[in-house]
């Protein structure tokens, strides 16, 4: 039996538009799937390198099974979104 163990995780999220990097004024909703969490955490929050600043996780072990994490990206009415796993 393998333990996996949370060391760090820190997400990041770039956002584009025309070609140029919009740095603010986007709307973002976090959903985290996997690794013993789910949670959705509505108008996440990001500093100036756009890292993720009130989306936790928690260090320790885990239960092995991949984290998942899917970002909303709201700019100017226009939606997408982005997945990852980790």
């Amino acid at each position: 039996m393998k333990v996996r163990k949370l060391i760090t995780l820190n997400s990041f999220v770039d956002v584009y538009y025309d070609g140029v990097k919009v740095t603010n004024g986007f709307n973002l909703t976090a959903r985290v799937w996997g690794g013993g969490l789910n949670k959705t955490q509505e108008d996440a929050t990001y500093n100036s390198d756009g890292e993720l600043t009130n989306v936790y996780y928690s260090n320790g072990v885990k239960d092995g099974t991949t984290i998942n994490i899917k970002l909303d990206v709201e700019y100017q009415f226009l939606k997408n979104y982005m997945f990852c796993k980790a």
